[in-house]
């Protein structure tokens, strides 16, 4: 588990004298008020730039989520990744990898990911990809092999809707069908099951009959919530948002949204901008 650690610094201890000062008169009260909030809200934009990590439902989920540039979410406490993005440091050390489908803010890190796992001596990741794409995978590997004189060691499972695997004792996967311009699958069930990752797919995954497993799992990361009366999830993750949001519009949104859906809602806003920055 990882600690955000917050250290006071000297221009947070100027907010109480610019008040002192500031009680004088009216005008330079009001502005220094405003100078005030700016400034804490400028603190909690950073906060929320720095932080690594969401802790739900005894999960803690690391990584990054932006519309048509980059998506790898990280799961610690289940050794995986879902999804590559462009291979951020922590997924390196996910043995386990989980690729929905084969647009390059999903996979295009996929190459690095074995390379750097390689150099670091670790041992050769198990990634799972759908059907589909097994055989392009696997010549991507190859070209790669043959450009850089590298051996880049991999187990690669393709794995079906309705398939399980068992990663340990206590832990399976199974793919489920979800709607995307090409095709995608992929959730992850504890038994319970535990977490459920939609990938990109449109509203009608939620009407699905066979989506109940991931609508009812512990944890669903999706980046969709029309139809969010029929989730059942104790805890959804959001993801996915377009690079033009700003953190503090993705944190007003799911504000608004809050009340319409029963799970606890919280938004990755890792990767995302702050207004407040520079």
């Amino acid at each position: 588990m990882e600690a955000l650690l917050y250290c006071a610094t000297r221009e947070a201890h100027n907010n109480g004298e610019s008040l002192v000062l500031a009680y004088k008169g009216t005008g330079g009260f009001l502005s220094a008020v405003g100078r005030a909030i700016e400034e804490e809200e400028y603190r909690k934009a950073r906060a929320e730039v720095t932080r690594k990590g969401i802790e739900l439902e005894g999960y803690s989920i690391e990584g990054v989520s932006v519309g048509g540039h980059e998506t790898c979410i990280i799961l610690p406490r289940l050794n995986s990744a879902f999804d590559i993005g462009r291979c951020p440091p922590r997924a390196v050390n996910q043995d386990y990898l989980f690729i929905t489908h084969a647009h390059l803010d999903h996979i295009g890190g996929l190459p690095m990911y074995v390379a750097t796992r390689g150099l670091y001596s670790l041992k050769p990741p198990t990634i799972f990809v759908p059907p589909c794409i097994k055989e392009d995978v696997e010549k991507l590997f190859e070209v790669h092999r043959s450009m850089s004189q590298v051996e880049l060691e991999l187990e690669l499972v393709a794995l079906d809707i309705g398939e399980t695997y068992e990663l340990r004792n206590d832990l399976v996967v199974r793919p489920f069908k979800t709607n995307h311009v090409i095709p995608s699958q992929i959730t992850e069930v504890v038994l319970s099951p535990e977490v459920a990752f939609t990938g990109d797919t449109t509203s009608d995954f939620l009407l699905d009959p066979r989506s109940a497993d991931a609508l009812r799992a512990k944890v669903l990361i999706t980046e969709i919530m029309e139809h969010a009366q029929w989730i059942r999830n104790k805890a959804v993750l959001l993801t996915h948002f377009s690079s033009r949001y700003k953190i503090e519009e993705i944190r007003e949104a799911v504000l608004k949204l809050q009340p319409k859906v029963p799970a606890k809602v919280v938004a990755l806003t890792e990767g995302f901008k702050s207004r407040y920055s520079s």
